[in-house]
């Protein structure tokens, strides 16, 4: 019983380094990146002069469905699509 103590006690800085390391490591992590910089004296996130859509266009007026790529007269708003692969 007294060696296991002895072994369990050896072992025990070991674990506290390894805990506090952890610890110091989570809290020096980098910071998720943002990037959106709010700049000095600038107050305001947005500044919006006209109406927005959802304002003045009522949900019903709008088509019940929307695909870029095929409109009602049959052709696509869309680029083709090349080397896309890459």
């Amino acid at each position: 019983s007294n060696i296991k103590q002895q072994r369990a006690m050896k072992f025990m800085p070991i674990i506290a380094a390894a805990t506090i390391s952890a610890a110091n490591a989570a809290d020096s992590a980098p910071k998720r990146h943002n990037e959106i910089m709010i700049m000095e004296g600038h107050t305001q996130r947005s500044h919006i002069i006209s109406p927005e859509p959802y304002t003045y266009i009522n949900e019903t007026d709008l088509p019940s469905e929307w695909n870029w790529n095929e409109q009602d007269d049959g052709h696509s708003c869309l680029t083709h699509q090349l080397n896309q692969h890459i």
